[in-house]
């Protein structure tokens, strides 16, 4: 018996003794029925048995069947199994689709649900509307990098984003790009980037691929071209412009038995103190574009050095605040840093420069540093005369306020004038660290400590440039204290060994006047 859909109400006992009533069907939705006033008294064969119109529904999910991606609706009776059910209203069977295809998708079958649920079989009996969907298990394929030997493969899924670095630097190269390989009759995958992080993407097509690295070879210095060992200043210097002096490094002097000269057997230029054949070598950075021959060849690059037996002139330096200089009888210039070098054994004349008082000063002595020259001269007197010493000397002019008199009534008779030698060398003193320490008071942080040793100095300086890295290669225990020492000598603020080639301890003694200097130095390096 078939029902149609416009029927409102059934009476009471209107399919009354309808025993033998198996098969009825409502042209109407499950909605529908349930509209329908029943009377269930003699109808309850009716209500047991009905069956209304369930709609099929197919998502393909991306897939296509027979190059359509959807699948019209087939609607059934309830109750029915569709693998073997009619369809409504044409009385056809009902038809299971075949597989659905997608690319770079394995298709798994119908599922009850989007995403889980359970797969459907279709000799399943049907009691409401449903949408069947299209589960798919995407195809995966490896993206192998190789990069010289090396070599390494992962697994993507089809359609997924791949991301790629940039790949480890190459002595000697600048990477270029990167060499995108396909199977036969495919098409390579555009990459982009490389992004802020230097990597590549790319989604992953359905097939395998191979990015290989491709590099440029940056340009080769040629150290018998590019590079200058001065054997007389003991530098190394570059004729090209891509090389800056500091990607010169690691200069070192062997003997000819190939052992290293150490640093105690070098002067104060670095170059080796003893008579003797040497070679030098140094290493050059690799720069943005260039790369030294022997970072290519993997050797070192060197020059033949040779120190004759004839013995060096060994010079020893001025530092000089406030005056003019002659070294044997000749005018001569000082250096940014306040110093003049000059050879042991030379007449230096030092004259006050009166052109740094104002017109409420006036010259009042010189503080000198060692005492054997303080003692050779008279420290009161605007112009001295002494014999260059074998070491460092110190001269700075002393002023004071022009109203102030030569007289024994200020501080007493001995400590302003003195009347012997040994008196003129205290009162050079006591007013030299006077004068300094009150500068220094002033100079330095408040509540900082002058410092009185090479460490303490090298420290004071390097914590107010904000600790910067040094330039030398350190070893790995080295302390705070060793790179400070290491950053001062780079900047010329402390020496690197003493003038007979001794290497300076940590805990060597700084006068104030090499505290002031320095102090002086590294502000002038922040602004």
């Amino acid at each position: 018996m078939t029902l149609e859909k416009g029927i409102n109400i059934i009476n009471s006992n209107a399919f009354k003794d309808c025993t033998e009533l198996n098969d009825v069907k409502y042209n109407g939705y499950k909605t529908d029925w349930e509209k329908v006033r029943v009377n269930n008294a003699g109808n309850d064969t009716l209500t047991s048995k009905v069956q209304y119109l369930c709609d099929i529904n197919f998502d393909l999910d991306g897939g296509t069947i027979n190059g359509s991606d959807t699948m019209a609706t087939q609607t059934v009776y309830s109750n029915e199994k569709l693998g073997t059910a009619k369809c409504y209203p044409n009385d056809q069977p009902f038809v299971v689709p075949t597989d659905p295809v997608r690319e770079g998708y394995t298709f798994l079958g119908w599922y009850t649900q989007a995403e889980g649920g359970i797969k459907y079989t279709f000799t399943e009996a049907v009691s409401s509307n449903i949408t069947l969907y299209a589960h798919w298990n995407a195809h995966s394929h490896t993206v192998t990098l190789e990069n010289d030997e090396n070599k390494e493969t992962n697994s993507y899924d089809y359609g997924s984003s791949v991301s790629v670095p940039t790949p480890t630097k190459k002595t000697g190269y600048n990477f270029n790009h990167w060499e995108v390989t396909v199977p036969d009759g495919e098409t390579a995958p555009s990459l982009n980037g490389p992004d802020e992080n230097g990597n590549y993407s790319f989604s992953m097509p359905d097939y395998d691929i191979i990015l290989t690295a491709k590099w440029t070879q940056k340009d080769v210095i040629d150290p018998d071209v590019d590079l200058k060992f001065d054997a007389v200043t003991g530098e190394v210097t570059s004729n090209n412009a891509k090389v800056n002096a500091d990607d010169i490094i690691n200069k070192k002097f062997y003997d000819d038995k190939g052992n290293e000269v150490p640093g105690e057997k070098l002067n104060d230029r670095g170059l080796p103190t003893e008579p003797g054949d040497y070679i030098v070598k140094v290493d050059v950075k690799e720069t943005e574009n260039t790369a030294p021959a022997n970072q290519v060849t993997g050797n070192q690059i060197k020059w033949s050095y040779n120190v004759p037996q004839k013995e060096e002139k060994v010079t020893y330096t001025l530092s000089l605040l406030g005056g003019i200089a002659k070294v044997n009888g000749k005018d001569t210039t000082i250096n940014d840093n306040g110093d003049i070098t000059i050879e042991k054994g030379a007449t230096v004349e030092v004259t006050f420069d009166k052109s740094i008082l104002s017109d409420a000063q006036t010259f009042d002595q010189w503080t000198i540093k060692p005492a054997s020259v303080l003692n050779a001269v008279d420290p009161k007197a605007e112009t001295i005369t002494f014999t260059m010493p074998g070491e460092n000397v110190i001269i700075e002019a002393m002023t004071k306020d022009a109203s102030i008199e030569e007289e024994p009534n200020i501080l007493g008779t001995t400590l302003i004038i003195g009347t012997a030698a040994a008196g003129t060398a205290v009162l050079a003193y006591q007013t030299y660290q006077l004068g300094t320490e009150f500068y220094l008071i002033c100079a330095l942080p408040t509540g900082t400590a002058i410092p009185t040793n090479r460490g303490e100095l090298a420290e004071l300086v390097w914590n107010n440039a904000g600790k910067p890295e040094p330039a030398a290669v350190l070893n790995a225990n080295a302390t705070e204290t060793d790179k400070a020492i290491a950053w001062a000598v780079e900047n010329d603020l402390l020496k690197a060994a003493k003038n007979n080639g001794e290497t300076y301890e940590a805990t060597d003694p700084v006068s104030r006047t090499e505290v002031i200097k320095a102090w002086n130095q590294v502000q002038a390096f922040k602004k």
